[in-house]
């Protein structure tokens, strides 16, 4: 009885040093993500959620705020982000195209992208990159695109709704989207992100 008495002290004191500890590393940065205006950019194919369009994810213009792929001459044919666009982004094989960063939490639980290969042997790796509660800078792997020689809307990917636990109270303000071609070149365009938790 002694023994368990004991045994159960030690395991007191220990959760109260690991909540001590928990609390010792508030969010890394920064107020709550601000709500960005969103609209059912996808209700056409059946999608009624709301999304709004991650930073540059139009890909117009005359250069790109994204690194690693370049803009390209030809939009995806459903026009999400507006009638008349004309361009998308190129990740050619083996390279990795970045996002500028943006605010995301866990009320970020998808995301959605059109996208297009030239082999249907290929896949784009999609990966994403954040701080979480402790400052650590982590990358993640969250999405695999394949079997698409043809434009499509990718399917949900799982934005934040796996890593709430990492993350900062507040959200973490530096997040990016990570996507690399393997085994093939691939294109994207429109990325947009859903912005409620459901």
């Amino acid at each position: 009885m002694q023994d368990h008495a004991k045994r159960h002290g030690r395991l007191a004191r220990g959760l109260a040093v690991l909540a001590l500890a928990l609390g010792a590393f508030p969010a890394t940065a920064g107020a709550a993500c601000p709500v960005l205006p969103a609209s059912k950019v996808f209700a056409s194919l059946g999608d009624t959620s709301d999304y709004f369009l991650a930073p540059g994810g139009d890909f117009e213009g005359p250069s790109t705020t994204w690194t690693g792929g370049s803009l390209t001459a030809g939009n995806d044919p459903f026009y999400f982000a507006g009638a008349s666009h004309t361009q998308s982004l190129a990740i050619t094989s083996g390279a990795t195209a970045t996002s500028p960063v943006f605010c995301a939490d866990d009320s970020h639980p998808d995301f959605r992208f059109v996208a297009r290969s030239s082999s249907l042997l290929s896949m784009l790796e999609v990966n994403l990159r954040f701080r979480d509660r402790f400052g650590v800078t982590q990358t993640w792997l969250v999405g695999k695109v394949t079997m698409t020689t043809s434009w499509r809307l990718t399917p949900r990917i799982r934005l934040m709704r796996d890593l709430a636990l990492m993350m900062p109270a507040s959200g973490a303000p530096d997040a990016q989207l990570l996507f690399s071609a393997q085994g093939g070149d691939w294109a994207i365009d429109d990325v947009f992100i859903d912005p409620y938790r459901r």
